[in-house]
């Protein structure tokens, strides 16, 4: 079964709901299922989907379940991917996990590649100490190299970090053949939905994913709805887990 098909499948093993919220911003999406799940998605890409902003397309997404906006993931219309990329979430949300500190000393003396990441979570990596080269064409970043150019480079990294945008458009499946034996790579959310076989599977090592603070769901609706970057939201714990097999364990030296 093809990978994005397994994350899908996955996703619709959970119970349904009704979609209570959905919020689609500047900076993120989030989606608010009636039974109190809630799952924190991209924002839209058009820099490589459909520019159109479709009020067919909105009115579908008002009225979708969790399990109907999941066969969204993929959609390249820039709407129905971010809302799903949050259904999927939602509907696929972790526990546990550890501080992103834990991260720290993955790289050790080695260049790290951060693909499609904003400038924010590149901003950290710096302040961790770590030797960032950026690819992609909506970072913002200065001296960023054109997303195509990461596999032509993979040679030169050891580690690799992702945005989640990057798992639905084929850019990880495309990437994980070149990377280097013993490289670690990692995916970034919002909107990856936690199914850490699958994605363990097609070549990730490492998930860094949000978890909203319980009680603090409206207030982080209210965060994006405001154009708030999930990454610097104050309602948002950002928490490491370490894809091993079937099992995702907590890790003390990555």
């Amino acid at each position: 079964m093809r990978f994005l098909e397994s994350l899908m499948k996955a996703a619709l093993k959970r119970p349904n709901a009704r979609v209570e919220s959905l919020l689609i911003g500047w900076k993120g999406s989030l989606a608010l299922l009636s039974d109190g799940r809630t799952g924190l998605g991209w924002a839209p890409s058009f820099s490589t989907g459909s520019t159109q902003v479709r009020n067919d397309i909105a009115r579908r997404l008002i009225s979708a379940s969790a399990h109907d906006l999941v066969s969204l993931y993929a959609s390249p219309f820039p709407q129905e991917s971010a809302a799903a990329s949050a259904a999927m979430a939602a509907l696929c949300s972790p526990e546990g996990g550890l501080g992103l500190e834990s991260l720290i000393p993955l790289p050790g003396d080695s260049s790290v590649a951060l693909l499609d990441a904003d400038r924010p979570v590149k901003e950290t990596l710096e302040d961790w100490g770590w030797t960032v080269t950026s690819f992609g064409e909506r970072t913002g970043h200065r001296r960023t190299l054109p997303g195509w150019t990461s596999t032509c480079a993979a040679s030169s990294f050891r580690v690799f970090w992702l945005s989640g945008r990057l798992v639905p458009d084929g850019t990880l499946r495309a990437l994980v053949p070149v990377v280097p034996q013993g490289s670690a790579v990692i995916v970034q959310g919002p909107g990856i939905p936690f199914v850490p076989d699958v994605l363990y599977h097609m070549g990730v090592q490492y998930l860094v994913l949000p978890q909203i603070a319980s009680g603090a769901e409206r207030s982080c609706l209210s965060h994006i709805a405001a154009g708030g970057d999930p990454w610097l939201s104050p309602h948002v714990l950002w928490r490491a887990f370490r894809c091993v097999g079937t099992d995702t364990k907590d890790f003390g030296t990555p």
